[in-house]
């Protein structure tokens, strides 16, 4: 290879990888949110504007942080033509991806309303932020989640992914994590409705053969899943952890995982107290093993699909580390030493 034409190859390369580069950038970009809190916003879109226009005002509303990322993703998706004018109730904790498809359906009328729920919520979650919202009672919405059958609150529809579902377990773990327009007087079970349609379209046909060609049922995936959305962060790191925890349950272990100790505290710890790993209740993995009972949250589909294809390691133990990253280890002395240097 002559040498113009060496340089002429780097170039490229450099050009590729850029290109590449800013790709996943703004991939990841999207699936943020502009911030945590769970702030609604009421956003206008004016008949005749642009792209640029309704992305400056995005920006400008504090609904996303980079209007430039909002500009290339809908020209990549080729919907920068397609958002529609009208009214919309948007809130901060909405990703880039949520929003476009609000706007992309259109403007509320006077008697509808969005709401998002975000992966990793439970149902108390949901409860509270529909209440406050000032859409149904908490109370309600919680005592519709809890009832086992289906049935009594949808009696037009039968979904075949519950059949599998413990006795006497709810809903939890089926409320689809997404944006919804809903009307105002759906109630609890207009918008559990909802929400269980959406989990029935996003397990595909494939999902399911997979899932049976692993030897588990619908609601042990779906469980495992929760852990796993709770546990880690990084979708490649939740497949690692899905091939340790399986692993464990085959091996008699037990799993210990935080997040569900966390589930019967109510608190949120990186490290539970020793106290607290001693509470005796089933959704303790500390205590007892296998899968707990049912589902601790309503997972998002990449950590109902962690769930189902694992990724194979030779770890046995890992530990999320305050900025959220992963660090795994092979035996229990190498934890012990990674708990030491990253946790205390």
């Amino acid at each position: 290879m002559s040498f113009v034409r060496f340089k002429v190859f780097i170039a490229l390369m450099v050009v590729f990888f850029l290109i590449l580069g800013s790709f996943f950038y703004v991939l990841d970009a999207v699936s943020k949110p502009a911030s945590q809190v769970d702030e609604v916003v009421g956003f206008n879109i004016k008949s005749g504007e642009g792209i640029k226009e309704i992305s400056n005002n995005l920006q400008t509303a504090g609904l996303i942080k980079n209007k430039s990322v909002f500009q290339v993703y809908t020209y990549f998706i080729r919907v920068n033509d397609e958002l529609k004018a009208g009214q919309y109730s948007l809130s901060k904790k909405m990703t880039i991806k949520q929003i476009t498809d609000v706007l992309k359906q259109g403007g509320l009328s006077a008697n509808e309303r969005w709401i998002t729920v975000t992966p990793g919520q439970n149902k108390n979650d949901i409860a509270d932020y529909l209440e406050k919202q000032g859409i149904v009672k908490k109370e309600d919405f919680i005592k519709a989640v809890d009832i086992s059958d289906s049935r009594q609150i949808i009696p037009s529809k039968t979904y075949e992914f519950l059949k599998d579902k413990a006795q006497g377990q709810g809903l939890e773990g089926y409320l689809f994590p997404d944006t919804y327009r809903i009307f105002i007087n759906a109630g609890s079970a207009g918008i559990i409705e909802k929400m269980l349609d959406n989990f029935n379209q996003k397990l595909t046909l494939e999902l399911k053969e997979a899932i049976e060609s692993r030897h588990k049922t619908i609601y042990e995936i779906v469980t495992m899943a929760s852990i796993l959305e709770k546990e880690v962060t990084k979708e490649t790191d939740r497949k690692m952890v899905s091939d340790i925890f399986w692993r464990r349950i085959d091996a008699g272990m037990p799993l210990q995982s935080d997040a569900t100790v966390n589930y019967v505290t109510g608190k949120s710890s990186l490290q539970p107290l020793i106290s607290d790993t001693q509470v005796d209740s089933p959704y303790n993995t500390y205590l007892y093993k296998g899968l707990p009972p049912g589902p601790i949250c309503n997972p998002s589909l990449d950590s109902i699909k962690a769930a189902i294809y694992p990724k194979e390691n030779d770890y046995w133990y890992y530990l999320t580390k305050k900025d959220g990253a992963t660090v795994f280890a092979k035996t229990a002395e190498e934890h012990v030493e990674n708990k030491a240097k990253y946790l205390d």
